[in-house]
């Protein structure tokens, strides 16, 4: 091994990420990165610093194909090996289910439109249907746009369930990955801030169409179209934020960077069953709820409230995990 690749293994058996070893070493994390990809190398000093923080020698360090192997520290769990077909499999896949992900959030956001519109449509006189029917054909979009969303959100993660491990146990990518990943990285960054400021955008901007329904029209039935489209922009902006995010997420991933750093995994594997349990008991309040008060043309505002409860739930049981 060369001494990119030795500073790369000796990493990884401590499971650390770089912005780790970099604080370790008070230098930058894009020091760290150009060592393991071999565009530079550490100074002399650092080479002993090297040494001391890992318990090895210098000698072992600046000579190449020295045989000396690794010990993993005592009660580790041991890092999982990532190829290069791998890393390329898993960054495409998830390029692929972030399209579907996207698509099964959209579906639950505008799940509602059908049932408040035909609803109004029917109390206003614009059709000549009973009550019951429109309720009825409205619920029946509503369930078919869940059922699809939901059915959408489990193929995408039966499909990633392969990867899953790299999300929760610390992983040792072969030689090669790390600069492949980062340029990946870099290369996605400018397309990252433009949908992402997009996505703001349509989000801060959706409620206008309400304030414009109710200001300039004064119609009732028109105010339901403004929630209407207020659904629908805000549809829109969460599906460009979920389609850039998990794509972003996969270069962390692979990086062990920010919340995938191999010190938060436990964590994260800790409360992810918690997570499950809170958006299901959203999604049974909603249909209880909606179903004894026959008030689905409003009990939408469930879901943006359980989007808001959810970031403050995460918090609380993320420093209940760590402590």
């Amino acid at each position: 091994m060369n001494l990119a690749e030795k500073i790369y293994e000796l990493r990884k058996s401590r499971h650390w990420s770089q912005e780790e070893l970099a604080q370790a070493l008070d230098i930058s994390r894009q020091s760290v990165s150009k060592w393991e990809s071999n565009q530079a190398i550490p100074d002399s000093e650092k080479i002993i610093q090297l040494s001391q923080l890992f318990d090895v020698s210098t000698d072992y360090l600046l000579k190449d194909d020295l045989l000396e192997s690794l010990s993993v520290q005592k009660g580790s769990t041991p890092a999982k090996r990532v190829t290069l077909e791998m890393a390329k499999n898993f960054i495409d896949l998830r390029q692929k289910m972030a399209k579907w992900y996207a698509l099964a959030a959209a579906l639950l956001i505008t799940s509602p439109i059908a049932l408040i519109l035909l609803s109004q449509a029917q109390e206003s006189g614009k059709l000549d249907i009973t009550e019951n029917t429109a309720s009825l054909i409205g619920i029946i979009f509503v369930l078919t746009f869940v059922a699809i969303g939901v059915g959408i959100i489990i193929f995408a993660g039966m499909q990633l369930s392969e990867y899953e491990f790299m999300e929760t146990d610390p992983i040792a990518l072969d030689p090669g990955i790390v600069p492949l990943v980062q340029e990946k990285q870099r290369q996605s960054r400018n397309a990252f801030i433009g949908k992402l400021i997009l996505a703001i955008v349509l989000l801060i901007l959706s409620p206008l169409s309400i304030l414009i329904a109710e200001l300039l029209f004064a119609n009732e039935f028109i105010s339901i179209v403004g929630i209407a489209i207020l659904l629908i922009l805000i549809a829109m902006g969460v599906a460009l934020l979920i389609q850039i995010s998990i794509p972003r997420n996969t270069y962390a991933i692979l990086l062990e960077e920010g919340e995938y750093q191999p010190s938060k995994k436990k964590v994260k594997s800790k409360i992810e069953p918690w997570i499950t349990i809170y958006w299901m008991t959203a999604l049974f309040i909603y249909i209880v709820y909606s179903f004894y008060f026959d008030t689905w043309a409003t009990s939408w505002i469930i879901w943006p409230a359980a989007g808001i409860l959810y970031v403050i739930f995460y918090v609380i049981i993320s420093n209940t995990q760590q402590s």
